[in-house]
């Protein structure tokens, strides 16, 4: 499946050729069987029989490309270019070159706006915010994710020099670039969702892939990179070679903390900056929203680790299982331990609080059981869930109720306070963003109850279903993990569910 790349042609019509699809948006939506209902697929666009397709635009945009460039020039040439009119003659036209697809000239108008605005303003004005806005968006549509990354920093840059340490729009400013950061990461994941590698600036260069050697005696990993395995498995080359591989290995190895992608750090350095840690009192529901962010961070740095334990090469001697290996790892570890404690706080909070309502403290218990169940503490997990469930039954609900608090979806992705991959927060939409779907996956899957996606069978496609789009939905559920099937208390296995996946992107 190819998308469609909108260019306007100089007779004033637009020419659709085909380019490759961007999946840093895909977003995988499952319905059971029974809820499916009446969902209209989104038609794919006419075709001419080959590999362009002719569409007649609005004239009433080609007109006005045409007036705003005549208004440019008659300014430029009475001597007005560095007036408020052009400024705003260029940004128009910018956005009429987006609209009919002229991204690239678009750019170069929303450049010459900004250049204006610095002029008149300063290099780091405010004004030219909406102008940054609109260069990434051209950016991103035409797959320019590196020069989109430099302006969003850019942004940023922008407005942490305008506000002041106490204004709440440089705190708003942090978050926004924060929760980018995030979403660029996973965006790269979902372009290239088998990628261990790093990215070593602000998007999309991977470039370092590296390998985790584990030292059953110490109990213990390091992390080397792989282009320097044949210096650690040759005993007669490098340094220390006369040492076994993890001491050679020693010679090359890097900080755990220092391979986890630096848009996770970035981002979690700005949620803490943001974050009060002099406040007294239970947290405010910002700082609560704050806390489950870090959580998530803490959760993308292990699904980054796991995957460089599972890219890594299982020949070592004395290497053993990737459950030791990953056990090892303080990243992961101190992750898992801060976001526990947090979460265990929070409902021991709730407890002592005589208002607290049953379902807002089985809520809490829900989220922390999912945190245990997705770093495989499963016996705690199963607890928490038995505590949560026990809690609303003698509340009064009823076991349909319980059912649809535990499991109000067919499937849901754990740990409930990540982002997880092709997900709407992952995509940058809200929950109730209206999805344009492009087709579906049925599927035939189970579940086991450590929430292990198990016998992952493709019933039926729709037409024109990429294979490409087929292959990430069954990498995908491979790795993540499902809340499992709450009942009467236990966790259950689920068996032969069908489910259609619907996609968009």
């Amino acid at each position: 499946m190819s998308l469609l790349l909108i260019l306007a042609s100089a007779s004033g019509s637009i020419v659709v050729t085909a380019q490759s699809a961007d999946y840093s948006r895909l977003v995988f939506v499952p319905m059971a069987a029974e809820d499916i209902g009446n969902i209209t697929l989104r038609q794919p666009p006419p075709e001419s029989g080959s590999d362009t397709a002719v569409l007649t635009p609005d004239d009433s945009l080609l007109d006005s490309i045409d007036r705003y460039r005549s208004g440019i020039n008659d300014s430029i040439e009475n001597g007005d270019s560095y007036s408020a009119l052009i400024r705003e003659q260029y940004f128009s036209l910018g956005q009429a070159q987006q609209a009919v697809g002229e991204h690239v000239q678009a750019i170069a108008s929303f450049e010459q706006a900004m250049q204006i605005d610095r002029v008149n303003e300063g290099l780091f004005t405010l004004s030219q915010q909406d102008l940054v806005e609109a260069i990434i968006e051209s950016h991103n549509s035409l797959g320019n994710f590196r020069e989109a990354a430099d302006y969003r920093e850019y942004l940023y840059l922008v407005q942490s020099r305008s506000y002041a340490d106490d204004d709440p729009r440089l705190l708003a400013a942090k978050e926004d670039w924060a929760d980018w950061n995030i979403r660029s990461y996973l965006s790269d994941k979902a372009r290239s969702p088998q990628s261990v590698t790093i990215s070593t600036n602000a998007g999309v260069d991977n470039d370092k892939d590296y390998v985790a050697i584990y030292n059953p005696r110490l109990g213990s990993t390091l992390y080397v990179p792989r282009n320097q395995l044949p210096n650690i498995l040759n005993p007669l080359s490098g340094p220390g070679a006369a040492g076994d591989i993890y001491q050679r290995s020693m010679t090359y190895a890097v900080s755990p903390e220092s391979i986890v992608d630096q848009r996770l750090r970035r981002a979690e350095t700005l949620y803490e900056e943001i974050l009060d840690p002099d406040r007294a009192g239970p947290p405010s529901t910002r700082e609560a929203t704050l806390r489950d962010k870090l959580g998530a961070i803490a959760f993308a740095k292990k699904v980054q680790m796991d995957a460089i334990d599972d890219n890594s090469d299982m020949a070592f001697p004395g290497t053993v299982g990737l459950g030791m290996r990953r056990s090892s790892n303080p990243v992961v570890t101190r992750g898992y331990i801060e976001t526990r404690d947090r979460l265990q706080e929070a409902v021991a909070a709730l407890e002592d609080d005589p208002d607290t309502q049953p379902l807002e403290l089985a809520e809490a218990l829900i989220k922390l059981a999912d945190w245990e169940l997705a770093y495989d503490r499963s016996q705690r997990g199963f607890d928490t869930y038995a505590k949560a469930w026990s809690l609303l039954e003698s509340a009064g609900l009823s076991v349909v109720q319980l059912q649809a608090t535990l499991n109000p979806q067919v499937l849901v992705p754990i740990p409930s306070l990540a982002i997880h991959p092709y997900s709407r927060a992952s995509a940058g939409y809200s929950d109730d963003f209206p999805l344009d779907y492009k087709g579906y996956i049925d599927l035939t899957l189970s579940v086991d109850r450590y929430g292990r996606v198990r016998r992952r069978n493709v019933e039926g496609v729709s037409d024109e279903t990429p294979q490409i789009i087929r292959r990430k939905l069954m990498d995908y559920l491979e790795d993540q993990k499902m809340r499992p099937l709450i009942s009467d208390g236990s966790a259950t296995a689920r068996n032969d569910l069908k489910i259609r996946y619907y996609y968009s992107y």
